[in-house]
């Protein structure tokens, strides 16, 4: 797997879409499924270097 520094010199624009949703210290939604299907929504934070 990439590094995030690999990343976006690879694909800047793309980069810059996830850093400027998922960066900072705001929260973010991370949507999945439980094994019987069932909708779980987990908040987190990332900060980019």
């Amino acid at each position: 797997m990439a590094s995030w520094a690999e990343f976006s010199k690879q694909a800047p624009e793309l980069a810059a879409f996830g850093a400027e949703r998922i960066g900072g210290n705001r929260v973010a939604y991370l949507g999945t499924l439980r094994p019987d299907d069932g909708p779980r929504v987990h908040p987190v934070t990332r900060s980019f270097p």
